[in-house]
């Protein structure tokens, strides 16, 4: 418990699983079929391979709404690689914009990556359940946390366009 973890969880209701044991998966597959959906950050395939991934939920609900959280996306070549905040930022271009010209690259103070990424997987989820409305169906969302973070430096270059002077 800390005052970031509060922070983020005001209001939320949460509930610790073992999802690699066979008491866990039976007690996840039961909360599946109760939920709109489904928010997770595990490596791509980690679910697959423990039998709950999203093709296993549409087999319980083809209405669920699986929303997957990874630093490069479920796909690309990228996919596989473990990354931190700073590592997102960099590859996502913030990195470049902060700190002095004359020094290497820094990035902010606080971790910043997966914030960009969670209001993307809100975003994506929201339209999820809308699309779902209409087709019944559900789906599964892919938010790449390098690309929420290319999206929020997309202002650099007008920046620069108009300024003649890097956004930093």
């Amino acid at each position: 418990m800390s005052l970031y973890w509060f922070a983020f969880n005001t209001n939320k209701w949460g509930i610790t699983l073992n999802l690699e044991c066979v008491e866990g998966k039976k007690i996840f597959k039961k909360l599946v079929e109760k939920a709109d959906g489904v928010v997770e950050s595990f490596a791509p395939d980690y679910m697959d391979k423990l039998g709950i991934g999203y093709t296993a939920l549409r087999a319980l609900d083809p209405r669920i709404i699986m929303t997957s959280v990874t630093p490069f996306g479920q796909q690309g070549p990228y996919r596989d690689f473990v990354a931190n905040d700073m590592t997102v930022m960099a590859l996502g271009g913030w990195a470049y914009l902060c700190g002095e010209l004359e020094e290497a690259p820094v990035v902010t103070g606080f971790p910043q990556s997966y914030l960009c990424a969670a209001g993307d997987a809100a975003i994506g989820t929201i339209i999820a359940l809308y699309k779902r409305e209409q087709s019944g169906q559900g789906q599964q969302v892919d938010v790449s946390a390098q690309q929420s973070v290319v999206m929020d430096t997309r202002e650099a270059t007008p920046f620069w366009s108009l300024n003649q002077e890097p956004a930093n």
